[in-house]
C-alpha cells in the first residue's frame, strides 16, 4: 500500500510494480493508478483500505509533519 501518489509514491508504485507486486495507491486527488481518494491520515479512509492484509505501508505523504 502506497498513501501519496506524487513524484515519490509513483516512483515507488513503479518500482513495486515492476516487480510483480500488488500495490493499492490512495492520494488526496484522483488521477491515474489511485485506487482510493482520500486524505490517509482520516479515519474513514483508513477503515476503507485492506490495512491487514497489507504486507508494507509506504507513508510518500507531502510534509514530514504529515508522515511523522
Amino acid at each position: 500500500m502506497v498513501a501519496g501518489a506524487g513524484e515519490v509514491g509513483r516512483t515507488v508504485v513503479d518500482l513495486l510494480r515492476a516487480v510483480g507486486e500488488e500495490v493499492f495507491v490512495v492520494d488526496r486527488v484522483a488521477g491515474p493508478g489511485v485506487d482510493l481518494v482520500g486524505d490517509f491520515l482520516e479515519s474513514r479512509v483508513l477503515e476503507a483500505c485492506d490495512l491487514p492484509g497489507a504486507r508494507a505501508v509506504v507513508l510518500a505523504l507531502d510534509s514530514d509533519a504529515a508522515t511523522l
